[in-house]
């Protein structure tokens, strides 16, 4: 018979390194075998006011596991975005930049392709990917087989 440990010896355990209007990050540890972080993202609408969570996410590079999800409020490219009205350049220049920078890299996705919709009548609806996964190397090579 195999006995397990405690429901509480199995639980993750974390805390709140830092928080913000547009982010929470946790650092995380589970069975004394993995830690790492993982940052909860709500990007805000103003483009200006992101800059802020793209300089965070440029100060908080880590040499562990790190995974970066949620509604960044920004596309990538011009091709996460079916609408009559085409994404600010430079905000995208921003976005990949701060990505560049602190080395992350979209996790690899199945299924739908875009995470918005306004639900509007065929003619004027949007399509956007604005919610995505983010991981830095050091979670691919822990967990080579993540998707989306």
């Amino acid at each position: 018979m195999v006995e397990f440990g405690s429901v509480e010896e199995l639980s993750p355990k974390g805390f709140v390194i830092s928080e913000a209007n547009q982010w929470i990050l946790v650092h995380i540890r589970y069975l004394n075998s993995f830690s790492g972080n993982v940052t909860f993202v709500y990007g805000s609408n103003d483009g200006g006011t992101r800059m802020q969570l793209w300089d965070h996410l440029r100060n908080s590079q880590f040499t562990s596991p790190w995974l970066i999800l949620g509604d960044f409020n920004c596309v990538r490219s011009v091709d996460e975005r079916i609408s009559d009205c085409h994404p600010v350049l430079s905000e995208l220049d921003d976005f990949n930049s701060c990505l560049d920078d602190a080395s992350l890299n979209d996790l690899s996705t199945m299924g739908c392709f875009y995470t918005w919709t306004n639900n509007q009548n065929p003619a004027s609806r949007k399509w956007i990917k604005l919610d995505r996964v983010l991981c830095n190397a050091d979670w691919l090579l822990t967990f080579p087989s993540s998707f989306l």
